[in-house]
């Protein structure tokens, strides 16, 4: 069954979900839907004056939350499902800026001492994140672009979920969703910096990005200018609609900030040029508008609906694409970019554990295949060493007419063939009982991904991999070397090999999870 990808994201008004699962050569809509939020429901729109002591256990769904998952059940949705979500822009803080380069085991402490300047939180009040890049810096100095979230917002955030049955596994910042999509449209090529303005109902959001590194974001809402009244009577003498006067205004707002954005950017980068402008929106008649914007700042500029890149997205609102890029998560780049997911280590360590339990059920399968295999072996060398013993006899009634030294060689061969092929029948290994043993002399935190036949060493051999994890940092590495003891001892196990050995240990990291891999090789006779 092709895994499916659930991205939910909340506004102050409505949640929208979006769920995506691999197509043949690009992502495949499965669903889009959107559900208003009732008025005064306590959702995750409301978390930033929510108290962590109000933070408590619901047992019971609201009339909302029901509806949520009853929805989302009917698209196969179920209980445990690890979904991607994004907070309100007024709940997060996202900054580009570049710091001296520091060896990377510094990384943590030097970007949160350096952030601490342009946080309007104390940084202890917040969850963050950050990716580090050298792309427009200098030889000596690293970029960094920093993604701080209130930890109430997220505390009410995990609870929401929680309550419905979901796990969060990817919790970002809405311009890092959208960077996101934008890149799987292919509308950009490698290298270019480009702007996306992704223009929704309330609010539209600005994103300068080059080579996946987010350099600028701005949220432009349109709910307090487009308050201002509308001049109805010029609208009746044919000059312009009230529709088309709010647009006109809606757009006027957008443009300044968007002027403003690439301002700032020239001014950061003096060198560099912003060479495509991308707008994202359902309203088409803003096509001459945005044409007139591309002149005014000189750069090419076009509408676009991203979902005419997803197999079955065509027609769908680009109200839908925060949580397309977010369900893009979990499909294409699961552990890059930011994530401020508090229980992201844990379902990693659970996904780790699920793929231990299946990976050794199969290589148990494959053994006992294997075993199948080496007993119709076993036949078919006793069949051909039974025509050699007959060969033998018609060989021998033959001597007559051959010379001395025709039988000589004759004999030669045939007793080679019948020595390697008794030793074949007669020491053989049985690897079904070897592997009936495997399970007993595993210790605790270590798991085989992989056995296999093979050569080391110019012997034939049977070699286990595999790794060792502990949760609170014991030696791994002491572990396996308990495993090899453990083979080593074990008569059963140990029987019709000549040597078991630890071949190679290496540390590695899963998901940021430190494990270390090994290989032990059990040389036969």
């Amino acid at each position: 069954m092709t895994k499916k990808s659930v991205g939910i994201y909340i506004n102050k008004t409505t949640l929208q979900f979006v769920i995506l699962n691999k197509g043949f050569k690009k992502a495949r809509l499965v669903a889009a839907e959107s559900i208003r939020i009732p008025e005064g429901e306590p959702v995750i729109s409301s978390a930033v004056s929510v108290k962590p002591i109000e933070l408590k256990e619901q047992k019971n769904l609201t009339p909302f939350e029901s509806t949520v998952k009853g929805l989302l059940k009917q698209y196969g949705i179920k209980e445990g499902q690890v979904i991607a979500t994004a907070l309100p822009p007024e709940s997060m803080v996202i900054r580009y800026f570049q710091m001296p380069c520091v060896p990377q085991q510094e990384y943590k402490t030097a970007v949160a001492f350096e952030a601490r300047k342009y946080l309007p939180y104390k940084l202890e009040d917040v969850v963050f994140a950050y990716t580090i890049s050298y792309d427009k810096v200098a030889s000596n100095k690293m970029a960094v672009t920093f993604v701080a979230a209130e930890k109430n917002s997220v505390a009410a955030c995990v609870k929401f979920f929680e309550n419905m049955g979901l796990k969060i596994g990817y919790l970002e910042a809405i311009p890092c969703s959208l960077m996101r999509f934008l890149y799987h449209t292919r509308d950009l090529e490698p290298g270019q910096t480009a702007a996306l303005i992704h223009i929704g109902q309330e609010s539209a959001n600005i994103d300068l990005v080059r080579n996946k590194v987010l350099y600028l974001t701005r949220n432009v809402s349109f709910s307090g200018k487009l308050g201002q009244p509308v001049n109805i009577q010029a609208a009746g003498q044919g000059l312009e609609s009230p529709e088309d006067a709010l647009l006109g205004l809606k757009f006027d707002n957008l443009f300044s900030e968007i002027r403003l954005s690439f301002d700032y950017f020239h001014r950061q980068f003096p060198e560099e040029k912003i060479e495509k402008m991308i707008f994202w929106t359902d309203e088409r008649r803003m096509l001459d508008k945005v044409q007139a914007a591309g002149k005014d700042l000189n750069v090419y500029a076009k509408i676009a609906n991203p979902f005419d890149s997803v197999e079955k997205g065509g027609g769908y609102s680009v109200e839908y694409a925060i949580g397309a890029g977010l369900a893009l998560k979990s499909l294409y780049e699961p552990h890059a970019g930011v994530n401020l997911s508090p229980g992201f280590k844990k379902i990693e360590i659970e996904k780790l554990a699920k793929l231990i339990l299946k990976e050794l059920c199969v290589a148990i399968a494959l053994l006992f295949v294997f075993s199948l295999v080496d007993g119709r072996k076993v036949k078919t060398l006793d069949t051909e060493l039974n025509n050699i013993l007959g060969q033998r006899s018609a060989s021998q009634m033959q001597a007559g007419n051959m010379s001395r030294a025709t039988i000589e060689a004759r004999k030669r061969q045939a007793q080679e063939k019948f020595n390697y092929l008794q030793n074949l029948a007669t020491g053989r290994v049985s690897v079904l009982s070897k592997i009936n043993r495997l399970g007993n002399l595993l210790p605790e935190g270590l798991w085989l991904s992989e056995l296999d036949y093979g050569k080391i060493r110019g012997k034939s051999s049977l070699i286990l991999k595999g790794y060792a994890f502990r949760m609170k940092g014991d030696n791994q590495i002491k572990i396996i070397s308990q495993f090899v003891e453990n083979l080593k001892s074990d008569g059963v196990f140990l029987k019709g090999f000549t040597n078991i050995r630890l071949d190679s240990i290496l540390n590695e990291r899963y998901a940021d999870i430190p494990v270390t891999g090994f290989q032990v090789s059990c040389s036969m006779e």
